[in-house]
């Protein structure tokens, strides 16, 4: 309400001031021409700028006008009247700035100050007049009450009181422009109250006197000296007339305080006076919007409190009546948050603290506040796409609360689009922020971030121009970043990109710039053998082949890691040292990987005892483990696969990392297994089904039990009990489905296999049961219902019961004569000949 507050207020006092409302004493107009700054239409100082130019030639002016001794009553009028107007013109100036730029807010109360400089020397010269005066001339008049009557006295006393009332005003306003609460805001409006109760006094002009109580009242408002502020403002009403604009206004402001402290009936009554009495044609022209927004608050406030008291009592907060509440709560609270900021923070709080409710509204429905609190839950969750949307959305929005934050908007904008690699993106949102907020204190964190969008969008496109942006990008940021170690990450960046490009002299100056005691020394050398060894990957899958200078690179490569790894065995080896070894070792050793010759020796001997040396680090152990079980794989040494994977169980906490390490080895041993079979060479074959298997039991074992993975235990066992059944292991399997099925007595697949095991077993008993309950699970007609009441039949056939198998082969026959392939139908009609002593059906005939 503040800003809102002081914006209707503000207007209102613009007008006034220029309209001669608030000051309309008579001027003479002097036959001269007025000075310059005089004759300028204030109305029409473009900006801050402009208006600091004009106060210090006003300002100037009247100095001259002193040393001149042409500082008439009639020019000072006239002094008085423009540096009124300036009051109302820096409130029109403040409603053309962003409320959240500390900057321009600085300087508005600097010209507030130079304007107050003005009014001081008219009233401090007065005062001068004053004590001359009293000192010289007053004891040698002979007509005292005469001389104190004449204009020679009377006006210097009034240039006095209209200084200090337009002084009252303008530090009025001047401190609302300091945070709520401020000391130098407390001290403006007391300073402003004391000047506003001697206009009271100096002056007899009803009107200056009404318009010194209302700023008075005004002033105990904003001190929450609401009785006082309340006894001024009935004062005015009982004084003026009522269609009066300070009648309609004094009403208003009772109404206002009588809300701001939750008497909503006491300001409803105060509303109900403005719309009922004879002032009302007037309250449109005089408070605008304001009449109505506030007569729509005192009626929504009261019910937002009671929604939320509904919503704070409501057990289930995931429930429909806490839908219900929460919808009705956004409505009240979307309608307020335009005039109250703290309203939008309530309305913010609200989807945020209930995003389910409101993910499904469109835009449209769920406001700018309820977007904003989405888009920054979404950011704060991760979902970086479903964030950029929203805020995207945000960014022509003229709600007041969010154009405070476009910056930050917009920062949050480029971060999440580099999150999810959408580079160009990002740098269209960082471009934007320091165009029109190039005093933001995201400016530099958005300029760390730009040039970072501009290295992912040329390697997306390493053409054209983008590749000029990267480097312009990362070069500007060298100079704009004031982090020493930021400088660093910099350099590192471009030493990559003039690496990559072939450009080593290039490159080695930029790694160079990096101090060798900032962080990025060794992770920047780190990254440039990295880059080499992925080159040299990259030329061992297209063709195998090395060539001279692939070799010549793995030599610098191994010369590089051995003097490193010096550095990493001292005692006292630094922080960078010791976080990068072991990611330095695992490089070495897929440099040993991506050779020709592809050694295990020295892969073996570079990872030897690595868990041991560089304990803590589960994710890094599994690379290694995938070095070794890559080197077993590729030279099929299964034995040794065997003993990497007994380790496994043995040596690593189960968790994400492992889990999913161990699934993608099980998938690649299973269908290398399934492979070898086809080729003609089963031994092999069984083997890589063995080490599958191996893999398969230890994930059946982490599901067992851990509930995060107990909802895949079914999909690992049904693996097994392939791979069981492959290898010929029927009882393993039967095992595995029966314990399957303890879990999941509807698993078809289970279910399937299982009654195959038993038939294979002869427990046809047992496989009866088994395809009954299969059969109950599939649509009626289809191939697996065919095949399942087939296998029915031969169960019961099997057991003797010919009659029962008989009655399950003739409904087949009878309800789907036609289901099944040939082979099937064969079958069908051989079984019903032994089972009911003739052949039925097409496949009969």
């Amino acid at each position: 309400m503040h800003k809102l507050y002081r914006l209707i207020v503000g207007a209102a006092f613009s007008v006034w001031a220029v309209q001669g409302l608030f000051f309309s004493p008579p001027v003479v107009r002097s036959a001269s021409a007025p000075p310059a700054a005089l004759a300028r239409d204030v109305s029409k100082i473009a900006g801050p700028e402009a208006m600091r130019t004009w106060l210090a030639a006003l300002y100037a002016e009247c100095l001259q006008a002193k040393r001149e001794g042409r500082l008439t009553f009639e020019l000072q009028e006239s002094i008085l009247k423009v540096s009124g107007q300036a009051v109302g013109r820096i409130l029109e100036l403040e409603k053309q700035t962003n409320p959240a730029d500390r900057k321009t807010s600085h300087a508005l109360r600097k010209l507030f100050e130079k304007n107050e400089a003005v009014l001081q020397f008219i009233m401090h010269s007065n005062e001068e007049v004053v004590e001359e005066i009293q000192e010289e001339k007053l004891d040698k008049v002979e007509d005292t009450q005469a001389f104190l009557d004449s204009p020679a006295w009377q006006m210097p006393h009034r240039m006095i009181s209209l200084s200090r009332y337009w002084m009252s005003w303008s530090r009025y306003y001047r401190s609302l422009l300091y945070p709520s609460g401020a000391s130098e805001a407390r001290r403006l409006l007391n300073d402003a109250i004391g000047g506003f109760s001697l206009t009271l006094f100096d002056l007899d002009d009803p009107a200056i006197v009404a318009k010194s109580l209302f700023g008075r009242a005004l002033c105990f408002k904003e001190l929450k000296k609401y009785d006082k502020a309340v006894e001024d403002l009935q004062s005015i009403a009982r004084n003026v007339r009522p269609n009066d604009p300070l009648y309609i206004w004094s009403l208003y402001e009772q109404a206002l305080i009588a809300y701001r402290q939750g008497d909503y009936k006491a300001a409803r009554a105060s509303l109900d006076q403005l719309g009922t009495g004879p002032e009302e044609k007037a309250v449109t022209r005089v408070l605008g919007e304001a009449y109505k927004q506030l007569r729509e608050r005192v009626v929504l406030e009261p019910r937002v409190a009671a929604l939320q008291k509904r919503l704070d009592r409501e057990p289930d907060k995931t429930g429909e009546s806490a839908k219900r509440l929460c919808y009705d709560l956004h409505a009240a609270l979307k309608r307020l948050s335009g005039y109250d900021a703290s309203h939008a923070t309530l309305l913010y709080r609200l989807v945020a603290e209930h995003p389910g409710f409101f993910a499904s509204l469109s835009y449209e429905d769920l406001g700018a506040i309820g977007n904003l609190a989405l888009a920054d839950r979404r950011f704060k969750d991760g979902r970086y796409a479903d964030a950029v949307k929203r805020y995207r959305s945000l960014w022509a929005s003229s709600d007041g609360s969010i154009r405070r934050r476009l910056d930050e908007l917009y920062f949050r904008t480029g971060y999440a689009d580099c999150r999810i690699g959408r580079w160009k993106e990002a740098l269209d949102s960082f471009e934007r922020l320091q165009r029109e907020f190039p005093h933001s204190q995201l400016a530099g964190k958005a300029a760390c971030l730009e040039y970072v969008a501009a290295a992912g969008a040329y390697k997306e496109n390493p053409g054209g121009a983008g590749y000029a942006r990267y480097i312009a990008s990362a070069r500007r940021y060298l100079k704009q970043c004031p982090n020493p170690g930021d400088r660093d990450g910099a350099h590192f960046l471009l030493g990559e990109d003039a690496l990559k490009k072939g450009k080593p002299a290039e490159a080695r100056k930029e790694f160079t710039a990096v101090a060798e005691d900032s962080p990025h020394y060794w992770p920047a050398r780190y990254y440039v053998a990295r880059s080499d060894v992925e080159e040299l990957e990259r030329q061992a899958r297209e063709d195998g082949r090395r060539s001279a200078a692939a070799r010549r690179l793995s030599r610098d490569l191994e010369a590089l890691f051995a003097r490193f790894q010096r550095l990493a065995q001292r005692p006292k080896a630094g922080p960078d040292i010791v976080a990068l070894a072991p990611r330095m070792t695992l490089l070495e050793a897929r440099l040993f990987a991506c050779g020709p010759e592809h050694s295990c020796n020295r892969i073996t001997k570079t990872l030897q005892g690595f868990e041991t040396r560089f304990p803590g680090k589960q994710a890094l152990w599994l690379e290694a483990m995938d070095l070794r079980l890559a080197c077993c794989d590729r030279h099929r040494m299964t034995d040794a696969s065997k003993e990497q994977i007994r380790a496994l169980s043995k040596r690593y906490a189960a968790n994400e990392d492992l889990w999913t390490f161990l699934g993608k080895w099980a998938e690649r041993y299973d269908q290398e297994a399934k492979a070898l079979r086809r080729e003609g060479n089963p031994v092999l074959g069984d083997a890589y089904a063995e080490l599958a298997l191996m893999l398969y039991t230890q994930m059946a074992r982490i599901a067992s039990g851990r509930t995060r993975y107990s909802e895949h235990l079914d999909a690992v066992q049904l693996r097994m009990g392939e791979i069981l059944l492959a290898l010929g292991q029927q009882e393993r399997a039967e095992r595995v489905y029966e314990e399957l099925l303890g879990r999941t007595p509807d698993s078809a697949e289970a279910l399937y296999h299982l009654g195959g095991i038993y038939e294979g077993r002869g427990r046809w008993d047992a496989a009866l049961r088994a395809w009954r309950k299969y059969s109950k699970g599939v649509e009626a007609g289809s191939d697996a219902w065919v095949e399942a009441r087939y296998r029915i039949a031969l169960a019961h056939s099997r057991m003797g019961n010919r009659r029962e198998a008989c009655e399950v082969l003739t409904m087949i026959r009878v309800l789907h004569p036609n289901a099944g392939d040939d082979k099937v139908r064969n079958k069908i009609r051989l079984l019903e000949k032994s089972a009911c002593g003739h052949a039925g059906g097409p496949a009969g005939g």
